[in-house]
């Protein structure tokens, strides 16, 4: 029994000691999860590990598969940024206290495991009535009224924090059904890059601020333009281009009187004999799907 009590106590020993000698360590959310639901997970560094990323160090984590769970990330091994945690989105299988297993990668040459362990809950636990969250048919613009599209939001957010670093720009096309929340996304966009309010409502992290308040987005819908539904002699070149910088103007917060010479500008280059063969036509034929494009440019 003696050799038994000091054999236990060894291993016991071994586990605090391999826990003490890793020198990194991250925090994982969430602590709770539902059985089959796509579950968003986000591991974040201490405040240590994010010293030794400011002195130059690289530090990755891998998401291990599991029969507990799905991984529905299309990338597993992924690189911290300074403040900035890194996602996986997972489906739980089983119920009860469920392992995440990854390893952490230090300069691609130390491998560190670990786990974290999240309360997975069947699904005819959550089963209870509640008020329809979702808007069918209207614009939502209050983020507390915005369900179901924070993995894409963060998506973006995260492109336009490393394009402001100084990565090389590039463009987005939201596509997908009518009434899928294309426009509602857009609208959160913008209000998350100009307002610290919803960023923080999305949990976005505050490193993240300094960089996305060098945005200036612009919301510009054609469908907004004037026209006469019969010979359509309101919606031409100059009544777009003029929209779109009023747009852009009221975006960059510029004076009246600045906005009404640029615009003075774009009626001197225009020539009017030409603008009948420029008009922008629209189709009436409804569609079964759509898409919504913006593109955000920064102020020199």
């Amino acid at each position: 029994m003696r050799s038994l009590y000091y054999s236990a106590i060894d291993v016991h020993a071994a586990i605090i000691h391999n826990l003490l000698r890793k020198p990194v360590q991250g925090k994982v959310t969430p602590f709770e999860a539902t059985q089959y639901v796509s579950t968003s997970v986000e591991i974040s560094l201490t405040s240590e590990i994010e010293e030794m990323l400011k002195g130059g160090r690289e530090v990755e984590v891998i998401l291990s598969s599991s029969q507990d769970y799905e991984i529905q990330s299309r990338v597993v091994h992924k690189k911290f940024g300074i403040g900035l945690p890194v996602r996986f989105t997972v489906v739980f299988h089983k119920t009860g206290n469920v392992a995440l297993l990854f390893e952490y990668i230090i300069d691609k040459r130390e491998h560190y495991p670990d786990e974290a362990w999240v309360h997975v809950m069947g699904l005819e636990t959550q089963a209870r009535k509640v008020k329809n969250p979702y808007q069918y048919g209207d614009v939502i613009l209050s983020p507390e009224n915005h369900y179901g599209r924070r993995e894409e939001l963060m998506q973006i957010l995260d492109e336009l924090y490393e394009m402001a670093g100084g990565r090389e720009r590039q463009n987005f096309r939201l596509h997908g059904i009518r009434r899928s929340g294309k426009t509602s996304l857009l609208h959160m966009i913008r209000k998350a890059v100009e307002e610290p309010e919803t960023r923080r409502y999305f949990h976005i992290p505050d490193e993240m601020d300094n960089a996305l308040e060098k945005w200036h987005p612009v919301f510009y819908d054609l469908q907004e333009l004037p026209r006469n539904p019969d010979t359509r002699e309101h919606l031409n070149s100059i009544v777009f281009f003029r929209s779109l910088t009023q747009k852009i103007c009221r975006a960059l917060h510029w004076t009246k009187v600045a906005t009404h010479n640029i615009l003075a500008h774009i009626d001197a280059d225009f020539d009017i004999s030409t603008v009948q063969h420029l008009r922008i036509n629209y189709s009436q034929k409804p569609r079964s799907g759509g898409s919504t494009s913006a593109d955000l440019e920064t102020c020199p």
